[in-house]
C-alpha cells in the first residue's frame, strides 16, 4: 500500500493561496488551458509554481509540467484511461509522474442563473480513497513495470458549483479548497507486488461468494475474534493464504 503524508502548515497555506487565487484570477492562455478546471489548474500550479515550466511541448503531445530533471507531470482528474495515448512516448525518454487527486470531501453549492444566489453548502457523495486509484489502473497495466512512472495521490478538499435548476444539475466547476496530504508508493516494485495480490485475490476469491460465505454467519465489526475467524473461514473455502483472505476482505468493504 501506499504511505500517506499529512500536509503540513506551509503546504496547506500555499495550496490553499493557490485555490482562492483561482477564483480571482483571468484565464492562463496556452495550450490545453482554454477549457481548464479548477483542480487540474491548481493542482499544475502547486506541483509546478513556475509558469514557463507549465504546458510544455514534449514531442507530439503537451506535458502539464516539466521539473528542472527534465521529468514529467501529467494531472490527471478524470480517467486514467486517456493517458495510455501518451505515455508510450513519454516512458521511452522521461520520468514520468502521473498526479491523481482523491476527493476526500466534496461540498456542492447551486447557483440561481437568475440572481446569481448561492445555496446553502451540502456535502456530496462519498469520500473517495486510494481504492478508488486502483480501480481506474486497468488501462495502464502495460505501463506498471516501467521503473520511470510514479504516481502521486493528493487528498483534497473541494466545492462544486451547480446550476439551479438545470435538470442534470450541470456542474460550471469543481473548485478545490484544501488539501490533506499525499499518498506516495515509496518504491514501485513493492507497488507492483500488492497490485498483483490485489488481483489474484479477485480471481481466487469471486465477489457473489465472498459475499454469501459473509452473510452466512456476519461478523461482529466491533469484535476482533469475529473478524479473524471470518478471515479464516475464507482463507479454508477458498483454499489461499490468510493474508490473501485478509486483502480479499479488505477490498470487498468498497465493493459492497
Amino acid at each position: 500500500m501506499p504511505d500517506f503524508y499529512p500536509a503540513g502548515e506551509a503546504e496547506s497555506e500555499r495550496f490553499r493561496f493557490l485555490c482562492e487565487d483561482y477564483t480571482l484570477r483571468e484565464p492562463e492562455g496556452g495550450v490545453g488551458v482554454l477549457r481548464e478546471k479548477g483542480i487540474h489548474a491548481v493542482l499544475k500550479r502547486y506541483y509546478q509554481p513556475e509558469a514557463a515550466a507549465r504546458e510544455v511541448r514534449v514531442g507530439r503531445f503537451v506535458a502539464d509540467a516539466v521539473s528542472p530533471d527534465g521529468s514529467v507531470l501529467e494531472v490527471q482528474t478524470g480517467r486514467l484511461a486517456p493517458l495510455r495515448r501518451k505515455l508510450p512516448a513519454l516512458l521511452d525518454r522521461y520520468e514520468v509522474t502521473v498526479v491523481d487527486p482523491l476527493l476526500r470531501v466534496r461540498r456542492v453549492r447551486a447557483v440561481d442563473p437568475q440572481t446569481g444566489e448561492l445555496s446553502a453548502r451540502r456535502v456530496c457523495g462519498k469520500p473517495e480513497t486510494v481504492w478508488n486509484f486502483f480501480y481506474e489502473l486497468p488501462p495502464l497495466l502495460p505501463f506498471l513495470l516501467r521503473p520511470n512512472l510514479h504516481f502521486v495521490l493528493p487528498v483534497i478538499e473541494t466545492e462544486e458549483l451547480r446550476v439551479k435548476g438545470s435538470r442534470r444539475g450541470a456542474r460550471v466547476d469543481r473548485v478545490p479548497t484544501a488539501l490533506c496530504g499525499e499518498y506516495r508508493f515509496p518504491q514501485q516494485d513493492s507497488f507492483l507486488e500488492w497490485q498483483a495480490n490485489e488481483g489474484a485475490a479477485e480471481i481466487l476469491m469471486p465477489w457473489r461468494q465472498v459475499v454469501e460465505l459473509v452473510l452466512e454467519c456476519p461478523p461482529d465489526p466491533d469484535s476482533r475474534e469475529s473478524l479473524i475467524r471470518l478471515r479464516l473461514r475464507l482463507a479454508d473455502r477458498f483454499g489461499v493464504s490468510d493474508q490473501m483472505a485478509a486483502v480479499r476482505l479488505e477490498s470487498l468493504r468498497y465493493e459492497i
